[in-house]
C-alpha cells in the first residue's frame, strides 16, 4: 500500500486539516507525493515569476497558515510523473470524489473553471487542489 514520505508528511502538516484528511485517505488508494503545502513570500513570488501561479503573495491559497491548497504529483517507478496527464486526472477524480463524500468543496487546478472540459482553461495547474469558500 502506498504511503506518504517524510517530506510529504511535513508539507501536508502545513495544510488545512480538511486537506490533510483527504490526502491521508487518498494515499491508501493511489501513490503520489505532496510537493507543496504552505508558500511564503519568496516561494509565491518565484511561482508567479515562473508562470506557475497567477497570483502574487499574499493572495494565493498556499499563502495562509494553514494552507488552503496543496499540490500533489503522481508517483510511479521511483519518480514523480509530471507529464502523466491521465494519472493527474485519476488523482483529481479520487480527491474530488472523496471531498464530495465528506461534504467538502474542492477546486482542482486541472479544471479551474469547473466546467468538466479539461481543454478550455487558459491556465492549467494539474497538481493544485484548493478548498473553496
Amino acid at each position: 500500500m502506498p504511503q506518504l514520505s517524510t517530506s510529504s508528511k511535513l508539507r501536508l502538516a502545513e495544510c488545512h486539516p480538511d486537506l490533510q484528511g483527504l490526502v491521508e485517505t487518498a494515499i491508501t488508494q493511489f501513490d503520489f507525493a505532496v510537493v507543496c503545502g504552505h508558500r511564503g513570500k519568496m516561494e509565491q513570488d518565484a511561482a508567479f515569476d515562473f508562470g506557475k501561479s497567477k497570483v502574487q503573495f499574499p493572495n494565493g491559497k498556499h499563502n495562509s497558515i494553514p494552507s488552503m491548497a496543496v499540490d500533489l504529483c503522481p508517483y510511479r517507478d521511483g519518480k514523480l510523473q509530471w507529464g502523466d496527464r491521465e494519472a493527474f486526472c485519476y488523482l483529481a477524480g479520487l480527491i474530488k470524489g472523496m471531498a464530495l463524500a465528506a461534504g467538502l468543496k474542492i477546486r482542482w487546478g486541472g479544471d479551474f473553471n469547473r466546467d468538466g472540459n479539461l481543454h478550455n482553461d487558459r491556465f492549467v495547474d494539474s497538481p493544485h487542489f484548493e478548498i473553496e469558500a
